[in-house]
């Protein structure tokens, strides 16, 4: 338990060390632009925009609110996923394998230059993909194994 924790640990300071820097790339601004849209909206709160799942509008719209408008705000919720998802690895080789095989995949995705990249800017696609692997993980739980405590 205690590697675990360090590679959370690791993970964390490798999607957070200096977060706020480059600027904004193109897709951010329209992504926070869909986020501020969303909080300063009056009325439904399944009308975001076109080209954005309502779940993210949801999910990034939190720290926008309580920090302001700025690149760590948007970006931190996709920092926080991308350790999730690591972690969820973890479950996830434990489930399908051992403790030995989710503890190496989840090193392996903790180090991966593109996982890295995509958790430190403001993009859907990690956000998404723990949603995806949360979902398969869960479905796996549910209907396919029969250990009930493989998250114990």
């Amino acid at each position: 338990i205690i590697s675990l924790l360090l590679v959370i640990l690791v993970s964390i300071l490798l999607r957070s060390y200096s977060i706020s820097t480059p600027n904004f790339y193109f897709d951010e601004v329209l992504n926070l632009d869909a986020t501020t849209g969303f909080i300063h909206r009056t009325g439904d709160a399944w009308v975001t925009a076109s080209f954005q799942p309502p779940l993210y509008n949801w999910i990034t719209s939190v720290p926008v609110k309580l920090l302001g408008i700025s690149e760590f705000s948007i970006r931190v919720s996709s920092a926080i996923f991308g350790t999730l998802t690591i972690l969820l690895l973890y479950f996830f080789g434990k489930l399908f394998y051992d403790k030995k095989t989710g503890f190496l995949a989840s090193i392996l995705l903790m180090v991966l230059p593109l996982h890295v990249l995509y958790s430190r800017f403001a993009f859907t696609d990690t956000i998404h993909g723990f949603f995806v692997l949360l979902s398969i993980f869960f479905i796996e739980l549910t209907f396919f194994n029969k250990n009930p405590n493989v998250l114990v």
